[in-house]
């Protein structure tokens, strides 16, 4: 029985020397009695298994079994591994009933005092100051257990016996308090664990106290790998050791430094020593040794004092074999770190060898990029290969450690993920240590639920929630049941909070209720219930949302479902009461709002089981703390739980291991890869003020600096044959070079001190390899740039995008040629974007609504990718937004502008029917941009505008549209005046006669000369004029869609002199515009509608630049109003037309005027031959205006003349002179939207 300490540099030989002493039983000892191995973690623990299996398990007896040659069968088997804590308490014997002080139970027993006595120790009385008190109490347990016995004795010392300071007696006071609460009898207290674990020690090494039988202990116990230790339990394995043989096998950095430390160690220290005092040897090396290694030097000093006090062999590391030749420069600063050797001159340093790949560090523009850059470097070593021609590397030999394991795995699982499809191979790869709240989508969900508490139900979150595998499984929502919901969301102004008592909480007005769930719903239920009739409340006060019915209304149920749970869930959940009531309501409320399938029904247990950890902790006895505790309190503990590590570790598996720098700490790998190495390690734990352990340092104590850098030591020397370190280089948004981390630096300046390069100033140049910031770039793909022979990028797709850049000089059109004409009705519907190729026309001439024919005019661009391709782009302004707004953005403020105007028109979607033709349904456009006929208001005028105006504000407001409270009356009233002066025009130009529209429905068949028939409807008839009014700007887009309303309705009744009337707002400012268009030969019709179908129909098959406002200035010759028209100036408030999403998706048009204006005329665009107009000189086509210049037969040339050139043959255009009312100050900030945001 005694301590036998092995020491060695590395794993390998310790697993080979514990592999001798297992495959030796004890004599007399039962066989089939397991072995005992305590390990420091899950990653050691994997390589142990794997790399015992190659030495021990049934062996070839026929030629004398191991020993002598014979072969492992690849099993090891009837060896448990356990970690230390768990042969320290069998040690100690389970009668002594150790946990009461830590950091789980014992929060609670603080929370209490401090309940009870908060003056007394100038604490906070909450229960997250306890467990912070608790958790340093924990430590102290662990590290200071002899300073905390004497503080039960009385004596307020620190951990080297001083007295401590006035600030520092509150702890020994509550540590003893504590105590006293703890115990029955105030007269007779009950010791601590540092007290009971004191005492039983000493009883252990005295030999009073006999280890007895224990599942967690044999006659002999193995300690593997452990790289440190607290205090408290190296003094238990010691006194262990005096009753049962305790094998430890220790690795160390150096093997020199640490024969160093031993001859110059002092037989017995007189612990605890503290940090920086003479009686602990250093020595002076290797730098890195000097600088990384404190931490391992002082652990193995504590584990040569544990070995001084007690019978003990120490096996020293074997002496360091010589460097052979040739040498890669790994492994020249591996020798060079083992034996401890100091730097040497630069002259006598070798050259590094121009092949040497064994270090690199890779230099990127921030996290995203370093994992690309890492995957691409992993794949270029999977790619070599050795002799026999096969691969060298697989990823099972590669291990990536980060310093922030949160940050990187989900970079890493969606990068090694792979795109097949463009050349990037999948890299199979596992993250081994997580949190446990990332250990399942249903202990996720948890934490989602817990996050949720102590927010304000934000829109966003909601839906998030509703989107996570388990609740929509739940409540059967889908995913194109949570984007309907979104949808929603925004229709109904949904903001925050479930409902009015979520705004109360944040001292809102208690009749607030719009913009919260519970009123969104309300609109959603009883819209579809509803008729659509225009503004208007239910007899309860909710204003119906219209559009809701078939399908939709189950995923608005399914969801109001949700939301009754989540409200009674989260009401209880936010009740003050026990831990343990908290606890069961938690797990209730999630069989509540989850589910998971049969095949994910383990989920349940992962959760019970740390739900029902955290209720444990207050458990008393065999009773319950009934301390009531604040629920947000509770929610952010048990969000502490779900945080911490301990998740199911995933090492083995055959995979590239992802894990933090501690969970694989030394295990061997072919390739160790640093990745995110970016800051100064452990430079983000400071000490807290109060905590003594920091304030007085002692040998052994916990350091992260200290410990991250023994870490990456290990990390250094554990790889085989490369080591990868990835970090930024350069700022991602300003490109400018970065200093390395402090702990990088250190790596490259020893690498420098190992190696010279004759052709560089320092070695490591040779080894840096500084990434461009886009995967695309041309470096990526050259031959030799980046530090390997082949282009360094795989991604097909990037090289694509590199290639396209390097031709950039003349862009690539989107479309390498026009698209074949579509088959009839084969677009996508643009009302909800589903294809419509089911309702083809039995008839044989296709068939072309006005609708189509407008949006095309209105933006051809949309018409290829919406209505051709089937594209979706969503429009900024759309977005959700959580915050309730006090002002509108513009195209909020054009909504409601409109609504109002609707309802004093006397409302929305009523429509008389033509006298002359049956009216039929339109196919209406949802654009509020769409400045034509179709975007009439055809009612009648309401007689009665002030009550129009109640109905429509109580309906508005109810609908959450306008901002609340006077911030509404704002808007309200800026918003009426327009209006006001919008009806006013109205007014005059109907001479007084009242606005009674009507809706006709053409039909007009035009087989024999456009090979289609074109119907629709024209709405706002009143008598032979079109009435137009919308809030709008009057565009120049608007002439052209009123053109074709004028075509239609004169081939559909030539013999009446039609005209539209156009009332919106200026194109800049707030004043109102009118403007009066007619056809000037009604026989001409025919030839408007030709110009527009065809513009419709080479908008559905190639990309075309007809832009109204563009090609209105071209064709008037002015091209400083052109290019204003197309991208105005930044500060001008506007975006042109080049800002409107579907335009600049186009990569030919997302270009500034001058390279728009030089585009070529196509084969199909020649130059128009017919004379422009009186506003253009034909002659003059080359017209120059300042520095802007247009080249004869460009495309701008064609659709301006065909554009504008057929307005001014065909069409008169009337600016009416309109008298202003007058605007406030107040309504100067109005909007400058002018609803053209559509989708």
């Amino acid at each position: 029985m005694a301590f036998h300490l092995t020491v060695a540099g590395s794993l390998e030989p310790l697993a080979d020397a514990l592999a001798e002493v297992l495959a030796q039983p004890l004599p007399g000892s039962d066989p089939f009695e397991s072995e005992l191995v305590v390990v420091p973690g899950e990653g050691v623990k994997a390589w142990l298994r794997a790399r015992l299996s190659r030495q021990l398990g049934a062996a070839d007896l026929a030629n004398g079994g191991l020993a002598n040659g014979g072969l492992s069968n690849g099993i090891v088997a009837n060896i448990d591994h356990v970690f230390p804590a768990t042969v320290v308490h069998a040690a100690l014997g389970d009668d002594l009933e150790l946990g009461i002080w830590t950091t789980g139970p014992l929060t609670w027993a603080v929370h209490e005092v401090l309940q009870a006595r908060a003056t007394e120790f100038g604490q906070r009385p909450d229960a997250l100051r306890a467990r912070a008190i608790a958790d340093l109490f924990d430590r102290y347990t662990l590290h200071r257990h002899r300073m905390v016995v004497q503080w039960s004795e009385g004596r307020d010392v620190d951990s080297t016996g001083s007295a401590l300071e006035p600030h520092q007696l509150w702890q020994p006071a509550l540590w003893r308090a504590v105590q006293e609460h703890l115990s029955p009898d105030s007269s007779h207290l009950v010791p601590t664990d540092a007290q009971r674990m004191v005492e039983r020690t000493d009883q252990l090494r005295a030999g009073t106290y006999q280890v007895g039988p224990h599942p967690h202990l044999r006659q002999r116990v193995f300690l593997f790998g452990l790289a440190s230790l607290p205090s408290s339990h190296l003094e238990v394995i010691a006194a262990l050791s005096t009753q049962l043989d305790v094998y430890v096998y220790a690795p160390a950095a150096s093997a020199q430094r640490w024969v160093h430390v031993r001859d110059q160690l002092e037989p017995q220290l007189a612990l605890p020593v503290g940090r920086g005092d003479p009686r602990m040897p250093s020595g002076v090396g290797h730098p890195l040794v000097t600088t990384w290694g404190r931490a391992s030097r002082e652990s193995h000093a504590l584990l040569l004092d544990a070995a001084s006090h007690v019978p003990a062999t120490v096996v020293a590391p074997a002496a360091i074999a010589a460097l052979p030749e040739p040498s890669s420069v790994l492994v020249r600063l591996q020798h060079d770190i083992r034996a401890d050797l100091a730097p040497v001159e630069p002259a006598a340093r070798p050259e590094l060898a121009a092949s040497d790949t064994s270090i690199r560090w890779h230099r990127a523009h921030g996290p995203a990029r370093q994992v690309e850059i890492l995957r691409d470097q992993l794949l270029h070593l999977f790619a070599e290969t050795d002799t026999a021609g096969s691969p060298k590397f697989t990823p099972r030999d590669v291990a990536v450690l980060c310093s922030d394991i949160a940050k990187f795995a989900p970079l890493v699982e969606a990068t090694f993920a792979g795109d097949p499809e463009r050349g990037v191979p999948r890299i199979p790869v596992r993250i081994a240590d997580r949190t446990i709240r990332q250990q399942s989508a249903l202990l996720d969900t948890a934490g989602a639920l817990l996050d949720l508490l102590d927010g304000r139900f934000r829109a966003s979150q909601v839906l998030e929630f509703a989107s996570r595998p388990p609740v929509g499984l739940r409540f059967g929502l889908v995913p194109d049941a949570i984007s309907q919901l979104e949808g929603w969301a925004a229709a109904t102004n949904v903001r925050w909070g479930l409902d009015s008592t979520d705004h109360a909480r944040f001292g809102l007005p208690a009749d607030l209720t719009a913009h919260t769930w519970q009123a969104g719903l309300d609109q959603l239920l009883i819209g579809s219930t509803m008729t659509d009739a225009g503004p208007r409340l239910s007899s309860v006060g909710v204003a119906p949302y219209a559009e809701l019915e078939g399908d939709n209304v189950e995923i608005a149920g399914a969801f109001a479902d949700l939301l009754h749970e989540l409200r009674r869930t989260t009401t209880a959940l936010r009740r003050d009461t026990t831990v343990r009531d908290w606890s069961d309501l938690l797990l209730e409320g999630l069989h509540a709002l989850c589910d998971t399938s049969p095949d994910d029904s383990w989920q349940w247990r992962d959760v019970e089981f740390a739900i029902n950890g955290f209720r444990d902790d207050a458990k008393v006895g065999e009773g319950w703390r009934s301390t009531v505790v604040p629920a947000a309190e509770l929610a952010a503990l048990m969000r502490i739980r779900l945080d911490a590590s301990g998740g199911r570790p995933r090492f083995g598996t055959g995979s590239v291991t992802v894990s933090s720098l501690t969970a694989q700490r030394g295990v061997p790998h072919p390739i160790v890869c640093l990745l995110g190495i970016d800051d100064d390690l452990g430079s983000g734990a400071v000490p807290a003020a109060e905590d003594l352990i920091a304030n007085n340092p002692c040998i052994g104590d916990r350091d992260p600096r200290s410990e991250q850098r023994a870490q990456l030591l290990d990390a250094v020397l554990s790889a085989g044959e490369h080591l990868v370190l990835v970090s930024t280089g350069r700022d991602v948004r300003t490109n400018q070079p970065l200093s390395p981390a402090v702990a990088v630096a250190e790596f490259i300046d020893a690498v420098d001190a190992t190696v010279q390069d004759p052709d560089r100033d320092r070695a490591s140049g040779g080894l840096t390899i500084d990434h461009p910031r886009q995967a695309w770039s041309d470096t990526a793909f050259l031959p030799g740039q980046l530090g390997v022979p082949s282009a360094w990028s795989f991604d097909q797709g990037a090289l694509k995008a590199a290639l396209a850049r390097r031709s950039d000089a003349a862009r690539a059109p989107f479309l390498s040629g026009p698209l074949a004409q579509p088959e009839p009705h084969a677009e996508v519907d643009h009302s909800d974007g589903v294809a419509t190729a089911d309702s083809v026309s039995a008839a044989s001439v296709p068939t072309v609504s006005l609708e189509q024919l407008r949006s095309a005019v209105e933006n051809p661009a949309r018409a290829l990718l919406r209505d051709r391709l089937g594209l979706t782009l969503t429009n900024p302004e759309e977005l959700g937004d959580d915050q309730i707004p006090l002002t509108l953005a513009g195209l909020q403020e054009w909504g409601i502008t409109n609504s109002l105007l609707k309802a004093r028109l006397g409302g929305s979607n009523r429509s008389s029917s033509s006298s002359s033709s049956s009216s039929s349904s339109s196919p209406s456009s949802s654009s509020p941009a769409s400045d034509s006929a179709s975007s009439v208001i055809s009612t009648g005028m309401s007689t009665d505008p002030s009550s129009a105006d109640q109905i429509w504000e109580a309906h508005e407001r109810a609908r959450g549209s306008v901002p609340p409270g006077r911030f509404g009356d704002v808007t309200i009233a800026t918003v009426g005046k327009r209006v006001t002066g919008l009806l006013s025009v109205l007014s005059t130009e109907l001479d007084g006669l009242p606005y009674e529209p009507s809706t006709i429905a053409v039909r007009l068949d035009l087989a024999a000369s456009l090979g289609t028939i074109i119907e629709g409807n024209v709405q706002g008839v009143c008598g032979d004029t079109v009435v137009a009014i919308s809030p709008s700007r009057l565009k120049p887009v608007s002439i052209l869609t009123a053109l074709i309303d004028l075509a239609a309705l004169t081939l559909h009744d030539p013999n009446r002199a039609w005209s539209l009337l156009a009332i919106g707002r200026e194109s800049e400012g707030d004043s109102i515009a009118a403007r009066r268009i007619s056809m000037l030969d009604p026989t001409c019709a025919l030839d408007a509608l030709t110009v527009f179908h065809d513009l419709r129909q080479r908008a559905l098959t190639d990309a075309i630049p007809a832009f109204a406002a563009t090609t209105q200035a071209v064709f008037a010759g002015d091209l400083t109003a052109a290019a204003k028209a197309w991208s105005p100036a930044y500060d001008s408030g506007g975006k042109g037309e080049r800002g409107d999403r579907w335009i600049s998706f186009i990569p030919e048009f997302d270009v500034e005027f001058t390279d728009l204006a030089a585009l070529p005329a196509r084969l199909n665009e020649p130059d128009a031959a017919e004379p422009a107009s009186g506003n253009s000189d034909p002659t003059d086509r080359n017209a120059t205006d300042g520095d802007i210049e247009r080249s004869p037969g460009t495309r701008l040339d064609f659709w301006a003349e065909r554009l504008w050139g057929t307005v001014a043959r065909l069409a008169a255009v009337e600016e009416l002179s309109v008298e202003q009312l007058s605007v406030d100050a107040t309504d100067a900030a109005a909007s400058d939207s002018d609803g053209s945001a559509d989708d």
